[in-house]
């Protein structure tokens, strides 16, 4: 018998090294290299020098807004964000703007953060970026949100739109765990216990295929997250700051669902942003690029990464529904200058 148990005690450390090694070799740059904690959105992008402010705001603008600039802020994920510094959406926005007006005085601040979902972006400017006094939010949002959904559809989440990695900021969750006798042994064995959590939920997830999704539990998560966009445009409102939706393109994205490359997960995603894009029909504050990239030259290096010239031609769109938005301080908007004149 205690032959045996030391036989399965060795098995068990060999299985944890050997696991341990692999995913090692997976992750040998961790997806948040640049990210640091932060409470209630959970996480945002750590500064850096001559890269970012102190917030981890890709801009070199100060956070006290000059009294004669128009400043907007560009919220929404990795896409927002972008890369280099010159050629992000940002950065061409600011640009098409100051040229269409023919001033200097539009400044474009990218507080685009990695992975967000809509929820965390309205609790950020909530807690952050109101403080940059804002004349104008511009939302960038769609993809993170389908990915979410998808993650955490098989984690038990009684929200709709969670953020990506809600499994590990489950606090009550957690510590009710670690008054478990198994608990003892999860340290030891933590590459064992983190490969059957991935096998309960494959397991789980062949149970419920995509296949079988219905549109009773698609229409919630349209719902849900239309319902945060308006929470930040009403929060926006009442704080005097113009606030305006962008639902972004996706690779993948076929609205006629007749796309016959697709996985069944991505038709069922492909269904749900139909369901979302639905939601900017007939409004003035939200706005759908969904079909703006979908004719060559397809400029996407992944499902919903780009070239710059891609983030150029998001900008120059964006920039036809702002542009007619923006009143400048000390100058008089057209529609003023009608009222004045007569």
């Amino acid at each position: 018998m205690c032959l045996c148990l030391l036989c399965l005690f060795l098995t068990c450390i060999v299985g944890e090294l050997l696991i341990g090694v692999a995913f090692h070799a997976k992750e040998r740059r961790p997806p948040y290299y640049d990210m640091v904690d932060h409470p209630y959105v959970y996480y945002r992008h750590a500064p850096e020098p001559g890269e970012t402010d102190e917030q981890g705001l890709k801009t070199a603008h100060p956070v006290l807004k000059p009294k004669e600039k128009y400043r907007i802020i560009l919220t929404g994920g990795s896409v927002a964000r972008g890369g280099a510094t010159d050629s992000t959406i940002s950065a061409f926005l600011e640009k098409e703007l100051n040229a269409r007006l023919g001033t200097d005085r539009i400044e474009v601040l990218n507080a685009g953060v990695g992975a967000f979902v809509v929820e965390q972006e309205f609790i950020f400017i909530q807690l952050v970026l109101q403080d940059y006094q804002p004349d104008m939010i511009v939302g960038l949002d769609g993809y993170n949100d389908l990915v979410t959904y998808s993650l955490n559809r098989f984690q038990r989440s009684p929200h709709a739109l969670p953020p990506h990695n809600w499994k590990h900021f489950k606090v009550i969750e957690s510590n009710r765990a670690k008054r478990a006798f198994v608990y003892r042994f999860k340290a030891l064995f933590s590459n064992i216990v983190r490969l059957t959590g991935y096998l309960d939920r494959r397991l789980r997830e062949s149970r419920s295929p995509w296949r079988n999704v219905s549109e009773s539990e698609l229409e919630p998560v349209s719902r849900a997250f239309w319902k945060i966009v308006q929470d930040s445009h009403d929060f926006c409102r009442a704080k005097g700051i113009v606030y305006i939706s962008f639902l972004q393109p996706i690779r993948f994205y076929d609205p006629s669902e007749a796309a016959t490359n697709l996985t069944d997960e991505q038709k069922k995603l492909c269904r749900l942003y139909r369901l979302m894009e639905d939601g900017t029909l007939g409004s003035n504050v939200r706005f759908s690029l969904t079909g703006l990239l979908r004719e060559p030259p397809r400029p996407y290096t992944d499902d919903c990464h780009m070239r710059s010239e891609g983030h150029a031609r998001i900008a120059r769109r964006m920039a036809d529904v702002l542009v007619d938005r923006i009143v400048l301080p000390g100058r008089i908007s057209a529609a003023d200058s009608v009222s004045c004149s007569g």
